[in-house]
């Protein structure tokens, strides 16, 4: 039962999750780039929490946990590109040095 029951929690945290990174890309498309970044901190930390929150007694395919780690990784890049902006984004908000 503890299988079947963690089976139905992994297709609620996927559908969760198709929707949390699609709102943190959209934020980012439509230049929401400081909540962009709290999406993305979200669906990172939702991730490691899913990972870690296997049962006793199950364990995970090696290939499934390959899977998630490889696409942390991609949104974990994706999050480093946003901040990037973000970075950008600000230096154009500071005042330009004199030229002399």
């Amino acid at each position: 039962c503890d299988q079947t029951r963690f089976e139905a929690m992994a297709e609620d945290f996927l559908a969760d999750f198709v929707d949390s990174i699609q709102q943190s890309r959209d934020c980012a498309c439509q230049g929401k780039l400081e909540e962009a970044l709290v999406l993305y901190d979200g669906v990172l930390a939702q991730i490691q929490h899913r990972l870690k929150a296997v049962p006793p007694g199950l364990s995970l395919d090696p290939e499934v946990l390959a899977r998630w780690a490889s696409v942390k990784e991609a949104v974990a890049l994706e999050a480093t590109a946003v901040r990037d902006l973000t970075r950008v984004h600000a230096s154009f908000s500071e005042a330009p040095e004199p030229r002399g």
